[in-house]
């Protein structure tokens, strides 16, 4: 493997390490909303890696936040936001 292809594999491995970080630690607010809004377009991306890479990131991101309470839950599944866990 040339050293370009291995930088350039290692960038798409923390790429998502760090985005999930920012998400988690930077306040965000009602913009958190507009964050996972981008992951869900994303999977219809026009290629099959760039749609798993945004299903990844958004099953890093459920899996990652405090499990929500029954009421945010149904808010959520109001919203068409209903996940399985990853």
């Amino acid at each position: 493997m040339r050293s370009d292809q291995s930088i350039q594999q290692a960038s798409k491995l923390s790429f998502p390490q760090v985005a999930l970080r920012f998400l988690l630690d930077y306040p965000l607010g009602a913009k958190l909303r507009q964050h996972v809004e981008f992951y869900v377009t994303q999977l219809e991306y026009e290629y099959e890696t760039g749609r798993e890479a945004a299903l990844d990131m958004l099953c890093a991101v459920f899996n990652s936040f405090p499990q929500v309470s029954a009421a945010s839950g149904a808010h959520a599944r109001a919203c068409g936001l209903s996940f399985v866990s990853c």
